[in-house]
Protein backbone atom coordinates (compact mmCIF):
# COMPACT_ATOMS: atom_id res chain seq x y z
CA UNK A 1 0.00 0.00 0.00
CA UNK A 2 0.84 3.69 -0.83
CA UNK A 3 1.46 5.77 2.42
CA UNK A 4 0.83 9.04 -0.06
CA UNK A 5 0.64 9.99 -3.53
CA UNK A 6 2.63 13.11 -4.84
CA UNK A 7 1.45 14.95 -8.20
CA UNK A 8 4.70 15.97 -9.48
CA UNK A 9 4.40 17.40 -13.25
CA UNK A 10 7.06 16.84 -15.67
CA UNK A 11 5.55 19.58 -17.79
CA UNK A 12 8.10 22.46 -19.50
CA UNK A 13 8.54 24.98 -16.72
CA UNK A 14 9.73 28.60 -17.05
CA UNK A 15 12.57 30.35 -14.74
CA UNK A 16 13.22 33.91 -14.82
CA UNK A 17 16.40 35.84 -13.84
CA UNK A 18 15.10 39.70 -14.15
CA UNK A 19 18.82 40.98 -13.64
CA UNK A 20 21.57 39.01 -14.53
CA UNK A 21 24.93 40.85 -14.08
CA UNK A 22 28.34 39.98 -15.46
CA UNK A 23 31.15 41.77 -16.86
CA UNK A 24 32.75 41.00 -20.18
CA UNK A 25 36.50 40.69 -21.06
CA UNK A 26 36.84 43.81 -21.09
CA UNK A 27 35.39 44.62 -17.67
CA UNK A 28 32.13 46.02 -18.95
CA UNK A 29 29.67 45.38 -16.84
CA UNK A 30 26.58 44.34 -19.02
CA UNK A 31 22.94 42.99 -17.06
CA UNK A 32 19.95 40.96 -18.74
CA UNK A 33 16.89 39.30 -18.21
CA UNK A 34 16.39 35.75 -18.74
CA UNK A 35 14.09 33.57 -19.21
CA UNK A 36 14.58 30.20 -19.24
CA UNK A 37 12.03 27.34 -20.63
CA UNK A 38 13.20 23.61 -18.98
CA UNK A 39 11.42 20.49 -17.89
CA UNK A 40 12.54 17.01 -16.28
CA UNK A 41 14.11 14.28 -18.34
CA UNK A 42 11.85 11.30 -17.72
CA UNK A 43 14.64 9.03 -16.47
CA UNK A 44 15.51 11.15 -13.62
CA UNK A 45 12.08 11.72 -12.10
CA UNK A 46 13.06 9.67 -9.29
CA UNK A 47 16.45 11.40 -9.15
CA UNK A 48 14.91 14.82 -8.75
CA UNK A 49 11.85 13.81 -6.78
CA UNK A 50 14.49 11.80 -3.76
CA UNK A 51 17.26 14.82 -4.09
CA UNK A 52 15.38 18.73 -5.42
CA UNK A 53 12.36 18.75 -5.47
CA UNK A 54 8.73 17.11 -4.14
CA UNK A 55 6.67 19.02 -7.37
CA UNK A 56 9.06 19.08 -9.74
CA UNK A 57 9.86 22.87 -9.84
CA UNK A 58 13.68 23.72 -9.93
CA UNK A 59 13.15 26.93 -10.66
CA UNK A 60 15.66 28.24 -7.53
CA UNK A 61 18.36 26.07 -8.91
CA UNK A 62 17.27 26.91 -12.64
CA UNK A 63 17.91 30.36 -11.88
CA UNK A 64 21.31 29.95 -10.00
CA UNK A 65 22.58 28.04 -12.91
CA UNK A 66 21.65 30.29 -15.50
CA UNK A 67 23.40 33.52 -13.45
CA UNK A 68 26.26 31.26 -13.51
CA UNK A 69 26.24 30.83 -17.12
CA UNK A 70 25.56 33.91 -18.31
CA UNK A 71 28.29 34.94 -16.00
CA UNK A 72 31.17 32.07 -17.46
CA UNK A 73 29.63 33.21 -21.42
CA UNK A 74 29.49 36.55 -20.77
CA UNK A 75 33.46 36.94 -19.32
CA UNK A 76 34.76 35.25 -23.10
CA UNK A 77 33.11 38.39 -24.91
CA UNK A 78 34.14 41.87 -25.30
CA UNK A 79 31.25 44.27 -24.79
CA UNK A 80 30.74 45.04 -28.60
CA UNK A 81 31.47 41.35 -29.52
CA UNK A 82 28.55 40.87 -27.42
CA UNK A 83 26.16 43.47 -28.83
CA UNK A 84 27.00 41.91 -32.75
CA UNK A 85 27.01 38.49 -31.79
CA UNK A 86 24.23 38.12 -29.41
CA UNK A 87 22.78 34.95 -30.84
CA UNK A 88 26.05 33.11 -30.43
CA UNK A 89 26.15 34.11 -26.86
CA UNK A 90 22.43 33.21 -26.42
CA UNK A 91 23.97 29.62 -27.84
CA UNK A 92 26.22 29.33 -25.31
CA UNK A 93 24.52 30.28 -22.58
CA UNK A 94 22.40 27.50 -23.37
CA UNK A 95 25.15 25.36 -23.83
CA UNK A 96 26.93 25.99 -20.54
CA UNK A 97 23.27 25.88 -18.98
CA UNK A 98 22.43 22.56 -19.93
CA UNK A 99 26.02 21.26 -18.71
CA UNK A 100 25.04 22.43 -15.34
CA UNK A 101 21.43 21.46 -15.11
CA UNK A 102 22.52 17.97 -15.94
CA UNK A 103 22.83 17.11 -12.20
CA UNK A 104 19.92 18.25 -11.18
CA UNK A 105 17.51 15.92 -13.96
CA UNK A 106 16.93 19.28 -16.24
CA UNK A 107 16.82 19.66 -19.47
CA UNK A 108 16.84 23.33 -20.87
CA UNK A 109 14.29 23.89 -23.82
CA UNK A 110 15.16 27.72 -24.41
CA UNK A 111 16.36 30.92 -23.29
CA UNK A 112 15.28 34.08 -24.06
CA UNK A 113 17.92 37.20 -23.55
CA UNK A 114 15.66 40.17 -22.68
CA UNK A 115 16.44 43.78 -22.05
CA UNK A 116 20.45 43.56 -22.75
CA UNK A 117 22.18 46.53 -21.50
CA UNK A 118 25.33 48.02 -20.24
CA UNK A 119 26.31 50.67 -18.19
CA UNK A 120 25.29 54.47 -18.83
CA UNK A 121 29.09 55.30 -19.04
CA UNK A 122 29.74 53.09 -21.80
CA UNK A 123 26.84 53.26 -23.92
CA UNK A 124 27.09 56.80 -23.86
CA UNK A 125 31.10 56.17 -24.92
CA UNK A 126 29.41 54.17 -27.92
CA UNK A 127 27.05 56.99 -28.83
CA UNK A 128 30.32 59.14 -28.72
CA UNK A 129 32.32 57.43 -30.96
CA UNK A 130 29.44 56.80 -33.35
CA UNK A 131 29.00 60.26 -33.47
CA UNK A 132 32.67 60.77 -33.81
CA UNK A 133 32.78 58.14 -36.58
CA UNK A 134 29.51 60.32 -38.47
CA UNK A 135 31.38 63.41 -37.89
CA UNK A 136 34.66 61.86 -39.63
CA UNK A 137 32.38 60.60 -42.69
CA UNK A 138 30.83 63.63 -43.54
CA UNK A 139 34.23 65.79 -43.33
CA UNK A 140 35.65 62.71 -45.41
CA UNK A 141 32.35 62.88 -47.67
CA UNK A 142 33.18 67.17 -47.93
CA UNK A 143 36.84 66.48 -48.85
CA UNK A 144 36.03 64.37 -51.59
CA UNK A 145 33.70 66.84 -52.61
CA UNK A 146 36.12 69.63 -52.69
CA UNK A 147 38.51 67.67 -54.71
CA UNK A 148 35.70 66.53 -57.11
CA UNK A 149 34.97 70.01 -57.72
CA UNK A 150 38.77 70.82 -57.89
CA UNK A 151 39.09 68.10 -60.57
CA UNK A 152 36.48 69.54 -62.56
CA UNK A 153 37.58 72.86 -62.75
CA UNK A 154 40.94 71.28 -63.75
CA UNK A 155 39.19 69.31 -66.45
CA UNK A 156 37.21 72.70 -67.36
CA UNK A 157 40.55 74.55 -67.40
CA UNK A 158 42.67 71.94 -69.79
CA UNK A 159 39.41 71.80 -71.96
CA UNK A 160 39.00 76.01 -72.62
CA UNK A 161 42.91 75.76 -72.98
CA UNK A 162 43.35 73.17 -75.83
CA UNK A 163 40.15 75.14 -77.28
CA UNK A 164 41.67 78.43 -77.17
CA UNK A 165 44.62 76.50 -78.96
CA UNK A 166 43.02 75.38 -80.85
CA UNK A 167 41.34 78.41 -82.25
CA UNK A 168 44.94 79.84 -82.08
CA UNK A 169 46.25 77.51 -84.29
CA UNK A 170 42.89 77.96 -86.65
CA UNK A 171 44.19 81.95 -86.60
CA UNK A 172 47.63 81.25 -87.33
CA UNK A 173 46.95 79.04 -90.16
CA UNK A 174 44.65 81.25 -91.76
CA UNK A 175 46.97 83.96 -91.33
CA UNK A 176 49.77 82.17 -92.84
CA UNK A 177 47.45 81.28 -95.54
CA UNK A 178 46.61 85.04 -96.60
CA UNK A 179 50.15 85.64 -96.33
CA UNK A 180 51.12 82.85 -98.82
CA UNK A 181 48.08 83.83 -100.88
CA UNK A 182 49.37 87.61 -100.81
CA UNK A 183 52.83 86.45 -101.37
CA UNK A 184 51.85 84.56 -104.23
CA UNK A 185 49.63 87.34 -105.69
CA UNK A 186 52.69 89.94 -104.96
CA UNK A 187 54.92 87.60 -107.08
CA UNK A 188 52.13 87.23 -109.88
CA UNK A 189 51.70 90.92 -110.19
CA UNK A 190 55.47 91.48 -110.46
CA UNK A 191 55.76 88.79 -112.72
CA UNK A 192 52.95 90.61 -115.05
CA UNK A 193 54.97 93.87 -114.87
CA UNK A 194 58.36 92.28 -115.78
CA UNK A 195 56.56 91.17 -118.59
CA UNK A 196 55.08 94.09 -119.94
Amino acid sequence: PWEKLTNFTMRAKTAHVDKAEAATIDTQPVTTGLTVRYNIKPDKLAYVFEQYSHDGDLSSYVETATMEAFKSVTARFTATELIKQRARVSDDVWVALNAKLEKYGANVLNIDMTQFSFSKEYMASINNKTTEEQNKQLEDNKLLTVKSREQQKVEIAKATAAATREAADAEAYKTLKLAQASSDALKLQNAAIRES
